[in-house]
Formats: structure tokens, C-alpha cells, sequence
């Protein structure tokens, strides 16, 4: 079956406001005709890489300008330059020899893929690729040589994208079945689910001999992935899925022993997690972030920061701990509950308050670019503010109240507000500093993906603030929501508020009643 994709522009914040107005295809308008191939003379003197690709090869030597532009390994040429051949043409005179280009690594030629993956392919370099920051236009089509499960994740992957940014033109979630233009993107995508179920309990059966490796988790992670990305509502299960197999294959301890792959698993799924569970239910959470002790989250924060907030690692645990006092307290609301509560809350807060970020800005980011490092002088202070204030919105007043009383210098620094509680002056407090930092960060922010969450926790704090503000956290978690590679259930953090915001309600459970995937990485 061919694969056919339909790739739309996302509208403009105008456009998005009439339903009627049409929507622009990025590529081929689908028309229902059959598809006419423009025939052109074929030439056999490109390198044995643009061939298998099939496309235009400038012939450069001894390695084209394609494959060096596409960080690609040029696979050499199968016939001579015949500039510098010794060839006259005349009859006889010679035969062709082939030749490979000197100190290049070739990559021995392998079958041609079948037809839904070059398609996949194709879309890939001419789509995707194109939006990738530089740093990780990195790919190598010899990784894929024999990996049948590889090339099946490439095409889910593809599939997946091009439904994501279908959602993103409409400005809601594209569903199964609502628009006739997308069945064919749809059974591949289901397609796709099926043959990863398949893998993953074939994986599972033969468990036992992966004594070095995990294989399971990759297959997880991947349907994780396409359903974030087509916000299809399974994403719980996954997740709890790959907890349950991590458990079963003795902890997180246990894979990451194993070898880079299966660790490098481990870090986006605590990742999706930790963030995910702010935005979901206390009774509703997912479990498996509590089975991550202290020291394992500090080592998989420390293994891949970049699929993390750009925040020091003693903030993503407090935000944790803040998280799991909320699921605590949601069970047990007894006087001797609430007073561990406050003792709690206050060592979490301090552990923030305290914190030293010029030094572990130093420590840090001495080897790293001046933009890396002047993103992380932004970034620690604005989360340390959202985290507090993420607290402040979950935990008892008592319990902000003690941290603020506790001492002379946290009080100084939140004087009580004419005509208000502690509770309520130190909230506003917080809310106002977190809106100004966003509001100046914004046109600054190189990487204005990190900017969700606290924009997320700023909307549940503005719950009876005013208009011009709300738009302000609506239009820009908007912006965020249309980057590539967003996931489209991103957005649903966004619908959340919106209802929120004309129900009249102030607290944060009453924000997010239902579990919210929050998976920004």
C-alpha cells in the first residue's frame, strides 16, 4: 500500500478564529488523481549514496557536496570521473574500473528499502530534518542496515509527525476518522502501533535471554512517543507499562548497569513523568517515579540533561517532593499529617530558597558556551520561583505560612500585603514575579520550550487576575504548542486552563480533575 503524506501549515493566531477558512498544504495538495512521475533521463555517474536515495547528485569528488551537506557517509562512485579518467570515449580504448574516493569510510550497498520506508525517508530529510536545531541533524543510513525494528520505528515516527502537525494547523487534536484526507495516515499509524505491540510481547517472551540489555524498553518508549505526539490518550498505560517492566527486570538500579541504550531510555520516561504528574489528579498519579530513589534521579538528570528543564537537578526533587506531599495529603488530612506536612514543606522550600546559583552555574556550565550559560543565569532563578509557587498552590496554607515565619530573612522578603494573609500575600508575591520573569523572558528565550511548565503554573495562579494577562499565558503557551516536535497533548494543559479560568474556581486540584499529559523534552 503506498503511504501518502499530507502536510499542512499550522494557521496563524487570525486564521484560527474562523472555521471556515481553508488550510494551506506544506506539500502535494491530495486531489484524488492518480499521481503522475515526471520522467527524466536517468544517469549512472552519481554516488552509489544519492542513488539508493534517489536524488540528484552534484558529482563533486571524491565526495559530493549532498551526502557532505546531509551528514551523510559518501558511498564513492561506481564509475570514474571522466575529467580525469585517461578516457578518450574511442572504442576500445579502455575499461571502466570502479573507483571509490581516497580516505573515505564506505558503507557496504545494501538492498533498497521498501516503498512506505523511502517514503518515510523522504519526508524525513525534506520535513523534519529541515527543523531540527543543528547539533542534532545527525543520521546515518547504515545504522538502519538489518534493523528491521529500527526502520518500523522510523515510519511510526513519520506517521506520528505528520498527524501532530496536522493538529497543529487545525489548532485542536486531529481524531481518527474525521477527515477522509488522513485514512491512509491513519492505517499506517495503527499499522504501525500493531507491529510494536507485536515486538514488544515478543520481546517480553524471550526476556529471559536479554541478559545484557533491555530491548523492551525501546519498543515502550516508542508507542509513548506516537501517542503523545497523536494525543490519543494511552500515554498512562505506556507509561505504566515501561515502570512495571523496569521494575521486573529488577529496577532502575539494574538497567543502568546495562549498556548506553537501555539507560539512555530510562532518562525521558522519569522525565515525562516528573513533569506529567504536576498536571495530574493526586489520586491519579503515575506510580512510577516513587520507585527512582534520590540518587538515581540525580544520576539520569546528570546522563542527559538536555531531555530536562534547564535547572539545577535539587530542583527537579523538590519538585517531586512537592508532588508526592500533595498525593499524601490527598489520602490523609489528619492534625499529626498536616504537621509533618509543614516540616516537610519547609525543609523543600528552604533546599530552593538556599540554593546557590551562581556557584552551580560555574560548576556546571564552565565548559560550555556563553549562551548556555547565560540560558542557565535565566533558567534557575525562573524555576526556582515556579517550583515555590507550584507548592505554594498545592500544599496547606499552614505549611506556607510556617516556611515564610520560619526566619527573618524569608520574611523581610515577603511583607504581608495590606488586607491579606501571609498565605495569600506570599502567593501573590510569587505569582507576580514568576509573570514578570516570563513576560521579559519571552523575547529572550532561546529554547522557549522550557518556558511551559512555569507558564502552566502561572495560569492556575492568575485563576481571578486579569484578561490582558491570561492571554498573555494562553497566547504563549500557543507559540510553544506550534514548535515541531511539541507534542499535540501538550496542549491539553492549555484547554484545561481555559475552562478553568471561566469556571470560577481557584484551586489547583480543580484545575487538573482528570490525568494531563505535560511532556515537554
Amino acid at each position: 500500500m503506498d503511504l501518502k503524506f499530507i502536510i499542512e501549515i499550522p494557521m496563524s493566531s487570525d486564521d484560527r478564529s474562523s472555521s471556515s477558512s481553508p488550510e494551506a498544504p506544506l506539500g502535494r495538495v491530495l486531489t484524488g488523481e492518480p499521481r503522475q512521475r515526471k520522467w527524466a533521463p536517468r544517469t549512472r555517474t552519481g554516488c552509489i549514496t544519492c542513488r539508493l536515495r534517489r536524488i540528484k547528485c552534484d558529482e563533486a569528488r571524491p565526495v559530493c557536496k549532498r551526502c557532505t551537506t546531509s551528514r551523510l557517509d559518501c558511498q564513492g562512485y561506481a564509475t570514474p570521473d571522466p575529467a580525469h579518467s585517461g578516457l578518450t570515449g574511442g572504442r576500445g580504448e579502455g575499461r571502466l574500473r570502479p573507483l571509490r574516493p581516497r580516505e573515505v569510510t564506505v558503507c557496504v550497498e545494501f538492498e533498497p528499502f521498501d516503498w512506505e520506508f523511502q517514503q518515510s525517508l523522504r519526508y524525513f530529510y525534506e520535513v523534519v530534518l529541515p527543523d531540527l536545531p543543528p547539533e542534532t541533524r545527525i543520521f546515518d543510513l547504515c545504522q538502519l542496515k538489518g534493523d528491521a525494528f529500527a526502520m518500523k520505528a522510523m515510519v511510526a515516527d513519520v506517521v506520528s509527525d505528520q498527524l501532530e502537525r496536522a493538529s497543529k494547523a487545525r489548532g485542536r487534536a486531529l481524531r481518527p476518522g474525521e477527515d477522509a484526507a488522513f485514512e491512509a495516515s491513519w492505517a499506517a499509524y495503527h499499522r504501525s502501533v500493531l507491529e510494536n505491540i507485536n515486538a514488544t510481547n515478543e520481546y517480553l517472551k524471550n526476556d529471559a535471554k536479554y541478559t545484557d540489555g533491555a530491548p523492551a524498553t525501546l519498543s515502550i518508549l516508542q508507542l509513548l512517543l506516537s501517542d503523545l505526539k497523536t494525543a490519543l490518550d494511552l500515554w498512562r498505560a505506556h507509561l505504566r507499562g515501561f515502570h512495571a517492566y523496569v521494575e521486573h527486570r529488577g529496577g532502575a538500579s539494574h538497567i543502568m548497569t546495562l549498556p548506553k541504550p537501555e539507560k539512555s531510555r530510562l532518562a525521558p520516561v522519569l522525565s515525562i513523568t516528573m513533569q506529567s504528574n504536576t498536571t495530574c489528579p493526586a489520586d491519579m498519579q503515575i506510580k512510577g517515579s516513587d520507585n527512582f530513589s534520590d540518587d538515581e534521579i540525580r544520576t539520569l538528570i546528570a546522563f542527559d540533561p538536555a531531555l530536562v528543564e534547564p535547572c539545577p537537578v535539587d530542583f527537579h526533587l523538590a519538585r517531586v517532593r512537592i508532588t508526592r506531599l500533595r498525593v499524601a495529603l490527598a489520602w490523609d488530612r489528619k492534625a499529626s499529617a498536616i504537621a509533618s506536612a509543614v516540616r516537610r514543606t519547609r525543609d523543600v522550600f528552604d533546599s530552593i530558597w538556599h540554593f546557590d546559583l551562581d556557584r552551580w552555574v560555574d560548576e556546571e556550565f564552565r565548559t560550555k558556551s556563553t549562551a548556555l550559560k547565560d540560558q542557565a543565569q535565566v533558567m534557575g532563578p525562573l524555576y526556582a520561583l515556579a517550583i515555590r509557587l507550584y507548592g505554594i498552590l498545592t500544599l496547606p496554607d499552614a505549611a506556607i505560612t510556617a516556611w515564610v515565619s520560619s526566619s527573618a530573612e524569608i520574611e523581610k522578603a515577603h511583607p504581608v500585603i495590606p488586607g491579606c494573609s501571609v498565605y495569600e500575600s506570599v502567593r501573590r508575591q510569587h505569582r507576580d514575579g514568576l509573570l514578570r520573569m516570563l513576560r521579559e523572558l519571552w523575547d529572550k528565550a532561546r529554547l522557549k520550550k522550557w518556558l511551559g511548565w512555569p507558564l502552566v503554573v502561572l495560569g492556575v495562579a492568575l485563576a481571578h487576575d486579569t484578561s490582558r494577562n491570561k492571554n498573555f499565558v494562553e497566547e504563549s503557551l500557543w507559540a510553544i504548542w506550534a514548535i515541531p516536535d511539541i507534542p499535540s497533548s501538550s496542549i491539553a494543559a492549555l484547554e484545561k486552563l481555559r475552562v478553568f479560568w471561566l469556571s470560577g474556581k481557584t484551586e489547583w486540584e480543580e484545575c487538573f480533575d482528570e490525568p494531563i499529559p505535560f511532556a515537554i523534552t
